[in-house]
């Protein structure tokens, strides 16, 4: 192997390292100031931190194997008749452009914000004003009776098969409390529940909390108040909302975050029907730590 080989392959090994171990070290910077969680989901945190572990390992690997290269050019200045074994070294503008690949993002992944996604890819994505898997809503009779309904007024308001009765279960614990906080935690089962009982839940008071979305589809005075759904990372966020109608909706910039608290009613967008949550308060808010949420795995067992 000649010398030029061997530099080559030194600077091929350094470059991959430090891409390597760059990546490495973006993951432990976000873990260190709280938002990697606005990249993944918390329950594959622990793979994540595992792999840029295992980065950084490769990377050592890579720094000791240019180290002994660089004896063996040291040593040498022998050529071939060393009999050093080693790779062909591949064309060096396939090797820069392997490197630049990885290099480039990496780069501006160091050298912008950290931040979350919002209503500009929620438009690109389009908006869910339905939750989860809620593909048609179950008609009922409205509710709307003062007096506490019993159980079979709650069978009625509730009606379900095998599918939807975790759903069924967790709508009248919901149509029980006398306003609806849809939370963090249960906010795709909350959606769900409410789009597949909407009939159960007019004039229900309910108060709910995301950043502010409009498009084509959303009329005069509101606006979606919506969150991204994540099930392993924000590549694969999905966004649902719930549409507010509010004489201050012009106030209100999309991406504001906002907890807002009303009634529900009743709204045609884009030919489906929808609750619309009619507000007599709003709230600017700051956006959450956690601005996702995540399906509760625990829901219905």
């Amino acid at each position: 192997m000649t010398q030029r080989t061997n530099r080559k392959m030194i600077a091929r090994h350094l470059a991959r390292a430090v891409v390597l171990a760059g990546i490495g070290l973006y993951v432990a910077r976000l873990s260190a100031v709280g938002n990697l969680g606005l990249y993944i989901s918390p329950r594959m945190a622990v793979y994540t931190k595992l792999a840029a572990a295992a980065l950084y390992l490769i990377a050592a690997a890579l720094v000791y194997q240019s180290l002994k290269e660089w004896d063996v050019q040291r040593d040498a200045g022998c050529g071939e008749a060393c009999g050093h074994a080693s790779a062909p070294a591949s064309p060096w503008l396939s090797q820069l452009r392997a490197v630049v690949l990885f290099a480039l993002p990496l780069a501006l992944f160091f050298l912008t914000p950290d931040t979350t996604i919002g209503s500009a890819m929620a438009a690109r994505k389009g908006m869910n004003l339905s939750g989860g898997t809620a593909a048609h809503a179950i008609k009922t009779d409205s509710a709307a009776t003062s007096a506490p309904p019993d159980a079979n007024e709650l069978d009625r308001l509730f009606p379900h098969d095998s599918l939807t009765k975790p759903y069924a279960d967790y709508g009248k614990l919901l149509y029980a409390k006398p306003e609806i906080e849809i939370k963090d935690w249960r906010y795709l089962e909350t959606l769900t529940t409410l789009n597949f009982f909407p009939d159960s839940f007019v004039g229900r008071r309910a108060e709910v909390s995301g950043f502010v979305y409009r498009d084509d589809t959303i009329g005069q005075g509101q606006f979606v108040l919506g969150r991204f759904a994540i099930q392993c990372c924000a590549a694969d966020a999905i966004p649902y909302g719930i549409v507010v109608e509010s004489t201050d909706a012009a106030k209100y910039a999309n991406d504001d975050w906002m907890t807002v608290s009303g009634t529900f009613a009743k709204t045609t967008i884009d030919g489906a029907e929808v609750l619309l949550l009619k507000a007599d308060a709003a709230t600017k808010i700051e956006p959450a730590k956690d601005p996702y949420v995540y399906p509760d795995m625990d829901f219905g067992v």
